[in-house]
């Protein structure tokens, strides 16, 4: 009997074409826009926390400080202590055998001098791993990444203000650990662009550790900050970080570990706005689908009329008219959303590293990056094929219940 029912549906489906054309259109040019619209998303956020976690911030940052906010873009030194960098340290942070790429940084501000122009940038002294990082982020303008030790790269804005190019010697003047004044120069190797992410580093400058070491007269064997990334470039758990801080804890009460979040809050508050426009543009295309839906479930049946009073008059039930129904809908919202997710894959496989060009300067400032790669997971896939199975069971049953209750003959009488 079953086997007959699935016939009929099937059927029905071939059988109605116009019917079954308009409501199968009207889902994949929905899911097809709610998953653009994922993928998009999807491609933002990380190429956003790529940025932060791989550059700026890292998955985590530790530090040894009374108070427990840290914001990395700017120089707190006279806020952190200094504290032991040993392999005992690196034990310590080890969490079931979980692989680390742990890396020292220094941030200071600094006074910068170039002929009788000055101007203040917050410093960041990165070991050579970690430049490499910072070097994937950022466009460079001119020049190259800091590698010998007197070297620092600098943003446009500040080589605008500075009046200097790659090469020039600049005179830099900073607070260092001991509460005094400690002057060094350093040679531009290089100028940044403030394009994307960067937009938020106008006045940040880089420099290798051992030259912010000596600047800062931090003692030998000691550190004040260090940038926490899983080697895998898996995302860190919340157990994880848990079981870090608790074992840090041991060594001293003002030992601290700190996500992303709470390192950038203001970039994590970017990403959780981009994430509620998303949700909001999902809401409408689903509200508009349902709605479209239900209009042309509620027209399809009116024009089949004659054909339920006739299941009902050879003792169909409601409820397994219904249920045929919902079955003939499921399988035309299934090749639907299968269509939407084939039309986006299809977009997005188009694309090569590294991905889609931002041709608009604000688009990029309001985006934070000049290229984006929009992909898909398997949870966006499954997520939009639960929605419409779900949309489409409502607007059969919403339609359906509009004649339950009809007597056959009312059915098979109607024009």
């Amino acid at each position: 009997m079953r086997n007959e029912q699935l016939k009929y549906v099937l059927q029905n489906i071939l059988r109605k074409k116009k019917q079954s054309f308009f409501t199968l259109l009207c889902i994949s040019i929905s899911s097809c826009v709610i998953l653009g619209n994922k993928a998009m998303n999807n491609g933002l956020q990380y190429k956003l926390k790529e940025g932060i976690n791989q550059a700026i911030s890292g998955q985590l940052t530790v530090y040894n400080s009374a108070n427990g906010k840290v914001n990395i873009l700017e120089s707190q030194l006279k806020e952190q202590r200094s504290f032991p960098y040993s392999s005992g340290l690196l034990d310590t942070m080890n969490v079931d055998h979980l692989k680390l790429a742990v890396n020292r940084r220094i941030r200071f501000g600094s006074l910068v001098s170039y002929d009788e122009e000055t101007s203040y940038v917050n410093v960041h002294a990165l070991e050579a791993d970690h430049i490499q990082r910072i070097g994937r982020l950022l466009s460079l303008q001119s020049g190259s990444l800091p590698v010998t030790e007197a070297s620092i790269l600098i943003s446009e804005t500040t080589a605008d203000e500075l009046k200097c190019t790659v090469g020039d010697t600049l005179l830099l003047l900073a607070n260092n650990i001991n509460d005094y004044m400690s002057d060094e120069i350093a040679v531009v190797s290089g100028v940044f662009k403030e394009s994307g992410i960067a937009i938020f580093l106008n006045y940040n400058a880089f420099v290798p550790y051992p030259f912010g070491e000596e600047l800062t007269q931090i003692e030998p064997g000691n550190c004040v900050e260090l940038i926490v990334n899983s080697a895998n470039g898996q995302e860190l758990q919340t157990k994880e970080i848990q079981t870090m801080q608790s074992q840090l804890a041991g060594l001293s009460p003002d030992m601290h570990v700190a996500t992303w979040e709470q390192t950038v809050p203001l970039l994590y508050k970017i990403v959780q706005v981009w994430k509620g426009g998303g949700y909001l543009t999902q809401l409408i295309f689903v509200v508009f689908s349902l709605l479209i839906l239900v209009n042309l479930a509620t027209l399809i049946i009116h024009s089949r009329k004659r054909e339920i009073g006739t299941l009902f008059v050879f003792g169909f039930s409601w409820l397994k008219v219904t249920g045929m129904l919902m079955v003939e809908y499921l399988i035309i919202a299934v090749v639907g959303v299968s269509l939407g997710v084939g039309s986006v894959l299809l977009f997005t496989g188009s694309m090569n590293a590294p991905g889609l060009f931002i041709a608009s300067p604000d688009l990029q400032a309001a985006l934070m990056t000049d290229y984006m790669l929009p992909f898909l997971y398997i949870k966006d896939v499954v997520y939009v094929l639960c929605l419409f199975g779900v949309t489409t069971l409502l607007a059969v049953w919403l339609s359906m219940s509009r004649i339950k209750g009809v007597s056959p003959i009312r059915l098979l009488s109607r024009r």
